[in-house]
């Protein structure tokens, strides 16, 4: 499946040579942690998949102060 229409983030490839590399979710401008678990969950369809494809999804640029966030 591909990235869900409006996603809010950017999503895509580490490397862009690469096939099994993990994808990347960036923050764009919304950091919430809150709002990326919420947009994971309703999107499992498109997480499951990615995680099948990649093997791993990296989120980058969110706003993490520490292990319980």
């Amino acid at each position: 499946a591909g990235v869900p229409a409006g996603c809010p983030y950017d999503v895509g490839l580490l490397d862009s040579h690469a096939d099994r590399l993990p994808l990347v979710i960036r923050a764009r401008g919304d950091r919430d942690v809150s709002r990326l678990c919420a947009w994971l969950v309703d999107n499992r369809d498109f997480v499951r998949s990615a995680l099948r494809r990649w093997g791993a999804l990296l989120v980058r640029g969110f706003d993490v102060r520490e292990a319980a966030d």
